[in-house]
């Protein structure tokens, strides 16, 4: 059986690198880093992966800051080039990381543990 070929975009990201290490006991799995910082991402031909996890993203920064330009170039425009490239090269699955600021400042959240436990999340 050949291995399925991940690429995960965001080199640096943390989520990427620790999905990276968790999988790293599958054989079955080969993960290619992607950087996403600059520009030279765009010149790289992403029809060898059979999946692109999209972890490129800037986390607790609240809209309203001096960052909110970077903010939305990063986790709106930069993810949905990211996206449309995925496509025109044929990937066949897109996993889109993002997050949960989406749904505004949120209270009452309590963390997963990795065992299963449940998670609590109002976003109201």
């Amino acid at each position: 059986m050949s291995k399925q070929h991940i690429g995960i975009f965001g080199a640096h990201s943390y989520i990427g690198t620790y999905f990276a290490r968790y999988t790293a006991r599958h054989d079955r799995l080969r993960i290619t880093f992607i950087d996403s910082r600059g520009s030279g991402w765009n010149a790289e031909d992403f029809s060898h992966y059979d999946v692109l996890l999209n972890t490129a993203g800037i986390a607790h920064v609240t809209t309203g800051t001096k960052m909110a330009e970077q903010y939305y170039a990063v986790n709106r425009d930069l993810a949905i080039a990211v996206a449309e490239k995925a496509k025109a090269d044929g990937v066949g699955q897109l996993i889109f990381l993002s997050s949960m600021q989406v749904y505004g400042d949120v209270k009452g959240i309590k963390h997963v543990q990795e065992k299963g436990t449940q998670a609590t999340f109002s976003p109201l």
